[in-house]
């Protein structure tokens, strides 16, 4: 995987559990149960989210990262 792709996997991964996590931590203090439920279907979501964002043709945005100057 292109170093490019990691970083921009990893930013995404990071804002989508930033977003996730205050409503898991309000679940957590009332509710443990629920929360490991949640917890697991945020996992869930996560990796489709990843597998999704693999699978998109990366072949337009690789070629954003490989272009020379355009004021060249």
């Amino acid at each position: 995987m292109p170093t490019y792709e990691a970083h921009r996997l990893t930013r995404l991964f990071r804002r989508k559990d930033e977003e996730m996590l205050p409503e898991l931590h309000q679940i957590f203090k009332s509710d443990r149960d629920k929360y490991v439920s949640m917890y697991q279907e945020h996992n869930a979501d996560l990796e489709e989210l990843m597998l999704h964002d693999t699978n998109v043709d990366m072949e337009e945005i690789d070629r954003a990262w490989t272009a020379g100057n355009p004021e060249e």
